[in-house]
């Protein structure tokens, strides 16, 4: 990363950028859990010798460039799997950040903790208190500086609710986006279950309503002629949704038909997915009307599922559906990918004006795996993001400049031009 580097996102229109920082990885191990100023071993650079030297450089760069300059507590995984053992460090790390730079300009913010899950996710208690410790050894130095905090959860808009944060006037939460998981993380190989190549986005394509969640097997859903088109891939495969809180099915009404005509069995969706079977019912090439009553379901059943009865491999299309639950709604868990997608950043919206805290969107994008996945998908999906984060109000860091994911191609030297006119409208 160089001075053109900053010049060249300046004059792409950017206004900000977010500089991740390993700061544990030159921390002492031990109080006061130094972080090294003036030889450090651990820095081998022909420009700088510590880390210090290395960020006082972008914030110059950034001040240099008229932009803001997010300064990020980032990859500190052990943190995650134990926030008792490491608390002490993060404060330690955070009293010598906010000392340092209490006199930076107005450009400089401060990202407390990147991403926390594991035990965070566990127990949310366990972060609101560790950051409002961590805000307020910020306070000491910088009592006006802004300052970043996210959810559990690595960030994620589900779990803004569970986020408890201090009276400050100068706080912002800042949320990630990776919906939907398996096209923006597809040949990721850092994943345990690497999610396969292959998966397209586009803006029409189905995808579920925002109170929905998928719990389908060996199933495949696409949009059809507007239709949803449903494929099994064996007998026995399911196509099923869940609500995202704990209502009980109570009626599944839907339009369907087959193209050879097959027998599917609707039922309850139970706690681990397992499903009870309710009625079974044959579908021909006709579309036919059904109502198939669910108030048998079991308390607690988790949603509603339609299982491939029949060992012919046919499509099925469902041209209307409604799932009612004991709530006395009945909703249509069926919506687009550009509705579902936009929804995510709505949900952050309203979270945003129901406490009267402003949000970030601190990080989105979507994998390359080294060129696999179409640029044209990968453009679509940013440009949908970056239009609704807009049209609230919503500002937003692009992950990430020039690697994996990136809207700067290093090797070519020159944006990714369908990714920067996604960015920049």
């Amino acid at each position: 990363l160089g001075a053109d580097d900053f010049a060249r996102v300046a004059a792409a229109g950017f206004d900000h950028v977010r500089l991740p920082v390993s700061w544990e990885g030159y921390a002492s191990e031990s109080a006061p859990f130094t972080i090294p100023d003036g030889d450090d071993p651990t820095v081998t650079h022909p420009d700088y010798n510590n880390i210090w030297e290395r960020v006082d450089w972008a914030i110059d760069q950034a001040a240099a460039n008229d932009l803001m300059i997010i300064l990020n507590m980032h990859h500190y995984d052990a943190a995650h799997d134990n926030p008792a053992l490491h608390a002490d460090r993060l404060v330690g790390m955070w009293q010598q950040i906010a000392e340092r730079y209490s006199d930076a300009g107005g450009h400089v913010v401060f990202e407390l903790f990147n991403e926390p899950h594991g035990a965070f996710t566990e127990q949310p208690e366990l972060w609101n208190d560790l950051a409002a410790e961590l805000l307020g050894v910020v306070r000491e130095t910088n009592p006006d500086r802004t300052a970043l905090v996210g959810p559990v959860g690595f960030n994620h808009i589900d779990d803004l609710d569970t986020l408890d944060l201090p009276d400050d006037p100068n706080l912002v939460a800042t949320v990630h986006l990776y919906e939907p998981f398996d096209f923006t993380h597809q040949g990721a190989d850092w994943i345990d279950d690497v999610p396969p190549i292959g998966v397209g986005w586009s803006t029409n394509q189905v995808d579920l309503a925002e109170d929905f969640r998928d719990l389908t097997w060996d199933t495949s859903f696409t949009g059809d002629a507007g239709a949803l088109r449903v494929d099994f891939s064996r007998q026995w495969a399911g196509f099923a949704v869940g609500w995202q809180d704990s209502r009980t099915p109570t009626e599944f009404r839907f339009t369907a038909s087959s193209d050879e005509g097959t027998t599917v069995q609707v039922g309850c969706q139970a706690a681990g997915n397992a499903h009870v079977d309710v009625e079974q019912i044959q579908l021909s090439v006709e579309p036919a009307d059904f109502v198939v009553d669910l108030s048998s379901c079991a308390q607690g059943s988790i949603g509603v599922g339609v299982l491939n009865a029949d060992t012919i491999d046919t499509p099925v299309r469902f041209t209307e559906i409604e799932v009612c639950s004991t709530t006395g709604e009945c909703e249509d868990p069926i919506s687009n990918a550009d509705a579902a997608l936009r929804g995510w950043l709505q949900r952050a919206a309203a979270w945003s004006t129901a406490r009267g805290v402003p949000v970030h969107l601190g990080e989105f994008g979507a994998f390359s795996a080294d060129g696999a996945v179409p640029v044209a998908d990968r453009a679509a999906w940013t440009a949908t993001l970056v239009d609704e984060a807009s049209a609230l109000g919503i500002p937003f860091s692009y992950w990430e400049y020039n690697s994996g994911f990136g809207a700067y191609d290093q090797e070519a030297d020159e944006w990714v031009p369908e990714l920067l006119a996604a960015l920049t409208g």
